[in-house]
């Protein structure tokens, strides 16, 4: 019976000394990932057309991407193994290159990017720069982490059809602003008018 104590006495030490080493193990793993994804990155831009290049489904998965989704490739380097899904996988990025700044989502892999740089989607590389310069210099960081803000928020990567993703209307919405402007103009224009008859009378 008193062995029976101390042995039981000994398992719940072994188990109530492994608890705060797995928590332990948790938080550092947190605390590791957010200091991985903390930073600002300097390196190279590019752009792929994601139809042509890889497929429309990005190795994060979830996102059907094409030439004007706002999503960017991040190098292996820092994505870590293609087959899976990184950490980095979906963060919202702010991407600067001179005094432009766009924001963008991390939806796929780049294998033949350098450490620290991004391949992006033609209509966003556009945005920074003009396409025949292929190569730009970019400054890069995840928004939300230390240091890196941004006024804009990213759309949903490239599940919006394309087209939609800049955020733009493609010209059917109409909001009224039309027919304020033609009321403007038809109110000069008899202000016009009503001065002319006035010159006149006199």
């Amino acid at each position: 019976m008193k062995t029976a104590i101390v042995t039981s006495i000994a398992m719940f030490s072994l188990v109530a000394q492994a608890l705060p080493v797995e928590r332990r193990g948790i938080v550092d793993k947190v605390d590791g990932t957010l200091k991985k994804l903390t930073g600002i990155f300097a390196g190279s831009g590019t752009f792929f057309s994601p139809p042509a290049e890889g497929g429309i489904y990005g190795a994060c998965g979830g996102y059907k991407e094409g030439d004007n989704s706002k999503i960017v490739a991040l190098n292996l380097h820092q994505y870590g193994d293609p087959d899976k899904v990184s950490d980095w996988c979906f963060k919202d990025v702010k991407i600067s290159h001179g005094e432009k700044s766009i924001v963008a989502k991390i939806t796929d892999a780049c294998p033949g990017c350098n450490k620290n740089s991004l391949d992006l989607t033609p209509s966003l590389f556009q945005e920074l720069d003009k396409p025949d310069i292929g190569v730009i210099d970019i400054n890069w960081c995840v928004i939300g982490t230390d240091g890196c803000t941004h006024e804009k928020e990213a759309v949903d990567g490239g599940n919006a059809p394309e087209g939609d993703a800049s955020g733009k209307d493609n010209g059917n919405k109409d909001d009224g602003s039309n027919d304020s402007a033609k009321n403007d103009k038809g109110d000069k224009d008899k202000s016009k008018k009503d001065s002319k008859d006035k010159k006149k009378s006199e």
